[in-house]
């Protein structure tokens, strides 16, 4: 069947050879893949974390603004803890920033996931046809695994495009290079996100470098090379303006100058060997995409069975993984002095999903495919590979299985908060802002309601210090809230410690606050009159019931309370 297709193709479009029919085989996968999640629309699950409670609302709030490119760092965008300085987001000149002006967000962010996954799927194919030196069938097998890993999407090709953007640098590092590599390195910053890319990135172009460096006999720098990797930190630099503004010349002081220890810090030794053990043994579950690392010592299990040894190169790699988990998982990055201490240099854990598969790749072609036993350990090898991140891809999985029952349309709750804020515009014109307790306030701000809560990487420190007065004896009841809150703090949530962490709840719940501590005064301090409350707060003297809404098909119920 697959020959006549073939034929056909190529009957009617020459070009189509053997390599350009598997390649193209490879992609209609993915297209009949985000082909279903593209016409099921909102019923299917989409990411949450750092996605849809966060950077989808950020994008729609940044086109709302009409700032989007950020010419006026000092302009507020309005949602979010009283308006919130424009040079506190991500900078507007990137390219997926174009699907959610022309679509509807979830047809937007379908669109956009399509592309990134295509990118990283025939980026990986060209890095390991040419530079890793696989076959036409390997080089689809494994751009298929990496073109199915789960990226997030919305920062672009940050994770996707390394195999493309590596190509690009090998080719111009070993002087076969031509226009298309240029293109590629200059035009990957507007789409990708600096602060996840580039300083771990470059710092293993440079590894790369040094390494070619010291192997090539003449010892003989390579100039084009280092201008190229100048170029591209050069223009992801002129891109992020609004970042560098923040941080060198605005006057305000970010709330991650008040960062201690976070969660990719160690808190203890402990904990260091068991984010360690994490990292070797189990995966890399980030924003970069996931695969367990079982696969790596699977091949290699094989490679030493056929072959008995392990070339330079794969041992490189394995040892730069190794070095990578050790510096995550032991490095205080509490002692780095206050500057630095704002920045997250753990996100070289990032890479990993990349060298991961680049290591899987070179393990299975080292053990070569001259006999039918070593070609069936390769296929075995690839089958694990692509159950790891079918497994680890809750997009994908959900499409087939649905392992979640959120969806896109479940979560935002578009018609359920439509009424509660046509309650608030008509009937409650002073409400200011709103506090959201038992769901996230970046809900309220997609459905075109303000808030003074929100999650956010990035806001003034003097607004979290004021908020805090709002819910500090309600933190002082538990520890590990008050720990999160005060030496983290990007999601600077009304928190309650009767719920704890939970910010889900159905109408089918049936749990209720019993006892809530806030500071109302200070909250109409910072103009915000009501609360919106996925469940019921009872026994409160300084809070008047307004109205609760639910429907039929809303996934929760929503209670309105006026602060007295």
């Amino acid at each position: 069947m697959l020959l006549s297709i073939k034929n056909i193709l190529q009957k009617k479009w020459p070009f189509i050879n053997n390599i350009n029919f598997t390649l193209l085989f490879g992609w209609l996968i993915l297209i009949i893949i985000f082909s279903i999640w593209f016409f099921k629309g909102g019923e299917c699950y989409v990411v949450i974390h750092d996605c849809l409670d966060s950077d989808l609302v950020w994008i729609k709030l940044l086109i709302e603004s009409n700032n989007l490119l950020g010419f006026d760092l000092n302009a507020k965008v309005l949602g979010p803890m009283n308006g919130l300085e424009r040079s506190f987001f991500k900078s507007g000149f990137n390219l997926t920033f174009v699907f959610f002006i022309l679509f509807k967000p979830f047809q937007a962010y379908v669109l956009n996931s399509f592309l990134v996954h295509s990118i990283g799927y025939f980026g990986f194919f060209l890095l390991a046809k040419k530079h890793l030196s696989l076959n036409n069938i390997q080089s689809v097998m494994f751009a298929l695994v990496f073109g199915l890993l789960n990226y997030w999407t919305l920062y672009g090709i940050s994770g996707a495009g390394q195999p493309i953007l590596l190509y690009a640098f090998l080719n111009i590092l070993k002087k076969d290079y031509d226009w298309k590599d240029w293109v590629i390195i200059c035009l990957f910053p507007f789409y990708s996100n600096l602060v996840i890319t580039v300083p771990f990135f470059v710092s293993i172009l440079f590894l790369i470098g040094l390494y070619d460096f010291m192997g090539n006999g003449n010892r003989n720098i390579n100039f084009t090379y280092i201008k190229a990797i100048l170029i591209f930190s050069f223009i992801s630099l002129l891109i992020e303006f609004p970042l560098f503004y923040n941080a060198i010349f605005s006057n305000i002081e970010s709330h991650r100058a008040g960062w201690k220890v976070v969660n990719w810090s160690q808190t203890s030794l402990e904990d260091s060997f068991n984010r360690l053990k994490l990292r070797l043994f189990d995966g890399t579950y980030n924003h970069m995409g996931f695969i367990n690392t079982y696969p790596i010592y699977i091949s290699l299990t094989v490679l030493l069975i056929f072959k008995r040894k392990i070339n330079q190169k794969i041992l490189l790699l394995l040892l730069l993984f190794l070095s990578i988990a050790l510096f995550e998982a032991f490095f205080n990055f509490n002692s780095l002095p206050k500057g630095l201490k704002e920045f997250n240099f753990s996100r070289f854990v990032f890479l990993l999903p990349t060298l991961i598969l680049i290591l899987i790749a070179l393990i299975s072609k080292e053990i070569g495919n001259e006999s039918n036993l070593k070609k069936v350990s390769i296929l075995g090898v690839w089958l694990i590979s692509l159950f790891s991140v079918y497994n680890g891809n809750d997009e994908l999985n959900n499409l087939i299985e649905k392992r979640k029952t959120m969806t896109y349309h479940k979560y935002f709750d578009k018609y359920l908060f439509d009424s509660v804020r046509e309650e608030l515009e008509n009937n409650h014109k002073d409400y200011g802002n709103v506090l959201c307790i038992g769901f996230e306030p970046n809900i309220a701000q997609f459905n075109g309601i303000k808030t003074l809560d929100s999650y956010q990487n990035n806001y003034r420190l003097d607004f979290k210090n004021d908020f805090y007065k709002i819910i500090q004896d309600e933190l002082k009841k538990d520890s590990a809230i008050h720990k999160y809150f005060t030496e983290f703090g990007s999601r600077c949530y009304s928190f309650s410690s009767e719920l704890n962490y939970k910010n889900i709840y159905t109408k089918h719940d049936t749990v209720s606050i019993k006892n809530l501590n806030y500071n109302y005064e200070q909250a109409k301090n910072m103009n915000t009159n009501y609360i919106l409350s996925a469940v019921e707060i009872l026994n409160n003297t300084k809070l008047q019931f307004i109205k609760k809404f639910e429907t039929v098909v809303s996934y929760r119920k929503i209670y309105l309370y006026k602060i007295l």
